[in-house]
């Protein structure tokens, strides 16, 4: 009798939301006040979070900003604009 396979896919959605939640507290403080500074406290305090969870998912706060801007990237299609541009057959980019 083989184990039963355990997933921990609860587990992993409960953390993908967490982060995205982390997330949008960054969009939401740079919403609410452009021009000030944004601390991990202010971000951990919207997204209803310890401190240590945004260093635990991020590693830092250029990590949090890193993903804050991978973020945009994909949610813009970034991705697909430089694949476009890279194929060779301009009517098949179009």
């Amino acid at each position: 009798m083989s184990p039963r396979r355990y997933e921990q896919r609860q587990r992993a959605e409960a953390a993908e939301e967490t982060r995205r939640r982390i997330l949008d507290a960054v969009y939401q403080r740079l919403e609410e006040a452009p021009t000030q500074a944004v601390s991990i406290d202010q971000v951990a305090r919207i997204a209803k979070v310890a401190r240590s969870t945004v260093y635990l998912i991020f590693g830092s706060r250029d990590g949090l900003f890193d993903a804050v801007a991978r973020d945009l990237l994909d949610r813009g299609g970034f991705d697909r604009i430089v694949q476009a541009v890279a194929h060779p057959d301009p009517r098949e980019t179009v």
